[in-house]
């Protein structure tokens, strides 16, 4: 029994696009994995704007927004603390929730623009 040259090349063809799939089917799994992650790191980003005032430690400042809502922040390249009493914009990333529930949400500060120096 003898295969034509059309159903040959048929047969290669039909042949690799199986032994390729698993490979393309991994590399949309990858790109859609780093979609996912990149997704979760725009969810953790925030912009709040209120009253900067001292928090608890002399890193940690709170700032309280026109709702109430107070949440503390900290940074390592913003100085919050020249901008106390301001009324401030600021954008940062949400910390990891720590153990205690009833304590503010905290956000490392990335940006900070001054809206007004009093409150």
């Amino acid at each position: 029994m003898s295969i034509d040259s059309s159903k040959k090349g048929y047969l290669l063809v039909l042949a690799l696009t199986m032994a390729l799939l698993p490979c393309f089917n991994a590399l949309r799994t990858n790109a859609a994995t780093r979609g996912q992650e990149g997704a979760k790191a725009q969810e953790k980003t925030m912009t709040i704007t209120g009253c900067l005032a001292p928090g608890a430690t002399a890193d940690v400042y709170i700032i309280t927004d026109s709702t109430g809502t107070k949440t503390e922040l900290t940074s390592n390249t913003v100085t919050l603390k020249s901008h106390l009493n301001h009324k401030v914009t600021v954008t940062g990333n949400m910390a990891a929730p720590g153990s205690d529930t009833s304590a503010p949400s905290r956000v490392e500060v990335t940006d900070l623009k001054m809206i007004s120096t009093s409150c």
